[in-house]
């Protein structure tokens, strides 16, 4: 989440092509999306009822490795956004659908 505050503060530095300003909003959502997503699924496993259905984060991961592990996930989405500049919008338009719709998905689980 820090790396893609970075990213904005410094205009993306050595970047293949500058980032534009739609770019840096769809970063700005993108952050949004993967914080509600960390935030409902948190929010579920502390219930007990549900688990986490992505093998990457595990069944039953910490909050502490929910959020590392979705750090680095978001941290890789970041970097290939960052050097592919021709798929950037799609790339973070993806990662927001994708993200959001878990999101929504987790707010609404049985509690």
């Amino acid at each position: 989440m820090v790396l893609s505050l970075l990213f904005l503060l410094c205009s993306c530095a050595h970047s293949p092509r500058p980032w534009t300003k739609e770019e840096k909003l769809l970063l700005i959502a993108s952050l949004f999306a993967v914080s509600a997503d960390i935030y409902t699924t948190e929010k579920g496993l502390d219930t007990g009822n549900v688990y986490e259905q992505n093998p990457y984060i595990g069944k039953y991961p910490t909050d502490t490795q929910l959020l590392i592990k979705s750090g680095i996930a978001y941290t890789g989405i970041l970097i290939g956004a960052h050097y592919l500049p021709h798929l950037r919008a799609k790339i973070l338009g993806f990662q927001i659908t994708v993200n959001g719709v878990c999101a929504i998905h987790n707010n609404n689980l049985d509690p």
